[in-house]
């Protein structure tokens, strides 16, 4: 079952937030959307178009499937994204405004920390970053993340510049093999929101290539 990277096009993003919804569902998406079942019907809209807009008008990001040649089915996606410059870079610091899907509370101290993480470890240098990585759980260990994974890095190394992540637990190991070094845990205690479990990620950089 052969696999095949392309860019995501605007009629792939129901399957892409498909995806998504199937491979966050447990962690990222309890802390981003206060409904169990994930978006409303509204915000699933807006979501969508956010990122249909963003496939279209967007130069500095870049989405991407991996798609089973034999079924057509795709069944994994990544966006990828570069910061060259320091308006760039302090843009993607600021702390995106909440959905009337999620809890204020919850949803800002959680977006806090991430671009708290991302300041303190990337000041203001440029850096290529991987943002939410997802393979359908029913095609794990097939190596779609890994041709995600390797797609950005090749860019990155031809720039000359660093890379960033956050990594769940169950992705630090692939991006370990391929050069990402974890920098920093965090942790998110949704028991504080009126939620079970401690969420943990970890910050991981892979050192730009020696020219």
């Amino acid at each position: 079952m052969p696999l095949e990277l392309a860019p995501l096009t605007a009629e792939d993003v129901d399957a892409y937030m498909a995806i998504r919804q199937a491979a966050f569902g447990d962690n990222v998406f309890r802390i981003l959307f206060s409904r169990p079942d994930g978006p409303s019907p509204e915000v699933y809209a807006q979501i969508r178009d956010s990122v249909r807009d963003l496939i279209a008008n967007d130069k500095h990001a870049f989405f991407l499937k991996v798609t089973d040649t034999d079924t057509g089915e795709i069944i994994a996606g990544a966006k990828w994204k570069v910061f060259r410059t320091e308006k760039e870079i302090l843009e993607e610091l600021e702390l995106p405004p909440p959905t009337s899907d999620s809890d204020p509370e919850c949803w800002n101290p959680f977006m806090k920390l991430l671009s708290d993480a991302k300041k303190e470890i990337m000041a203001l240098r440029p850096y290529w970053m991987l943002d939410a990585l997802s393979t359908h759980p029913a095609h794990h260990r097939r190596g779609a993340g890994a041709i995600l994974t390797q797609w950005g890095l090749e860019r990155a190394d031809n720039e000359g510049l660093e890379t960033y992540l956050e990594a769940s637990t169950m992705g630090q190991p692939l991006y370990e093999k391929y050069g990402f070094r974890p920098i920093k845990t965090l942790s998110f205690d949704l028991g504080e929101f009126g939620g079970e479990g401690v969420q943990e990620f970890q910050s991981m950089v892979r050192p730009k290539k020696s020219s």
